[in-house]
Formats: structure tokens, C-alpha cells, sequence
């Protein structure tokens, strides 16, 4: 209960839930479906960056550390900007939608850098370990999504899948977790 990292870990996956949730009702015409969806995923990686900055057991002097919090601050941002320049006749503007996919890779990248900082300065292979598996499960959430859409976003203009199909892969993350 007194746990932040598990805590994290729980808001992270209902914040993938909430996005995969928002995808697929937009699809649908759901109302306010598309804004939940976004919003939930501008949170979720940066919110990753902080859990995996305090998951180890031997970061215990960083949870404490306020300057933790300015991890969210790409997300509170764009969260700031998305009703101001985000949204155009009630649809997202294109150029906020690439944006907003190339934080969510900046968001995930840091994410993995985390974990392999914390693999190359745990004392504890047990630590290791785990955040082995968790790098891992970063990756096979990242590379796709990088492959799919915003390589292709940023080269030829349009992705290769619609980015709500992609995020799927992002649900690799939690599962690691739970694994590690």
C-alpha cells in the first residue's frame, strides 16, 4: 500500500487501458472517446519514465526527491497546449498529432534509458534481472510503434497502421512488469 512504485505501475496500466479503451471507441464515434485517448496517452510514458526511476529498491533516496515530478513536465506541456493549438474544428491538427507521437517515443526511449541505467548500477542481480526484463519489454513496445508510425510519420507523411493499432504493443510494458 505505501508503495509509490507499484502505484505508478497501477495508474501506468489503467492509463493503457483508458488509451487502447479511448482507440477503439473512436472508431466508433464514441463522444469525448478521442480526448481520452489522447490525454491518457500523453501521461502514460512519461509516468513510465518515473516509475522505472524509482523501482529499484536501491533508488529509495530518489522517491523522496521532489525533482523527480519534473519528468512530467513534456506531458503537462502538451496537455496545456493540445486545447489551445491541438484541436481544429473538433478534430486533432496533424502536425500536434506528430508531435504528440514523437513525445510518446521520447517518453519511452527515456523509459529504456532508465532501465539500463539502473541494469548498469544495481549491486543486485536480482535487479538486474529485472530490469532486463523490463528493458525488453520497452523495447517490443517501442520498436513497432517506431517502425509503424513515426519513422514513417516523419518520412513519407502518413503511418503505416492507424496509431491506435499500434498502441497495442505498448501493452508489452506492463506485462514485463507483472513478469519482472
Amino acid at each position: 500500500p505505501q508503495n509509490i512504485a507499484a502505484m505508478l505501475l497501477c495508474i501506468f496500466g489503467a492509463l493503457v487501458g483508458l488509451s487502447l479503451g479511448g482507440s477503439m471507441a473512436g472508431e466508433v464515434d464514441v463522444p469525448m472517446a478521442i480526448q481520452l485517448q489522447i490525454v491518457s496517452s500523453i501521461i502514460a510514458p512519461w509516468l513510465l519514465v518515473r516509475f522505472m526511476m524509482v523501482l529499484p529498491e536501491e533508488n529509495a533516496g530518489i522517491r523522496e526527491n521532489l525533482r523527480t515530478y519534473l519528468v512530467y513536465l513534456p506531458a503537462a506541456i502538451t496537455l496545456i497546449l493540445l486545447p489551445i493549438v491541438g484541436w481544429k474544428g473538433g478534430q486533432p491538427v496533424q502536425w500536434f498529432r506528430t508531435a504528440r507521437l514523437f513525445e510518446y517515443a521520447v517518453g519511452f526511449l527515456g523509459a529504456a534509458g532508465v532501465a539500463v541505467f539502473n541494469y548498469y548500477h544495481s549491486h543486485s542481480a536480482k535487479t538486474k534481472q529485472q530490469m532486463r526484463i523490463v528493458l525488453l519489454s520497452v523495447l517490443a513496445a517501442l520498436i513497432p510503434v517506431m517502425l509503424l508510425n513515426v519513422i514513417p510519420l516523419a518520412i513519407f507523411r502518413q503511418v503505416i497502421v492507424p496509431p491506435g493499432i499500434s498502441i497495442l504493443f505498448v501493452g508489452f510494458i506492463p506485462l514485463g512488469m507483472g513478469y519482472a
